[in-house]
């Protein structure tokens, strides 16, 4: 596929999108411009940001280093627990489960020290703040 046709399917996910929160909407006839505006305003600013900049790589590629390092930590889990078992192949069950079970546990250990809350609090003010909308619906 052409790099105009995967641009052209993007945007016909990105339109679909809206008009899935159209149809959800309590006001069809009066939608907000000025949130419409900064949603997709943040959105292209953000993608832009991450995917065409320096720092954005260099973002991924610190994502990168840590998710290699937890899957790493992982598959040394599931060979202390399961030995020779986790070289017969690809399994869902020792490839995969595993790594929900690891993920899961680093973010209720997260939310237990109250960094979650922390993050999800600034994001809400953040989005509270450009948006006008309420902490909730942020």
């Amino acid at each position: 596929m052409s790099e105009l046709a995967l641009r052209c399917v993007s945007a016909l996910g990105f339109v679909a999108m809206l008009g899935i929160a159209w149809l959800c909407a309590e006001e069809r006839r009066r939608p907000s411009w000025r949130l419409l505006g900064w949603g997709v305003g943040s959105q292209l600013l953000l993608g832009v940001l991450l995917l065409e900049t320096a720092v954005g790589s260099a973002f991924f590629g610190a994502m990168d280093a840590v998710v290699g390092i937890l899957e790493a930590c992982t598959d040394a889990g599931v060979r202390f627990v399961f030995g020779s078992l986790a070289d017969t192949g690809f399994s869902f069950a020792l490839r995969v489960l595993p790594i929900i079970v690891v993920m899961g546990s680093l973010f209720a250990v997260l939310y237990h020290l109250g960094v979650m809350q922390r993050v999800v609090a600034a994001l809400a003010a953040l989005l509270a703040r450009t948006m006008g909308i309420s902490g909730a619906e942020s």
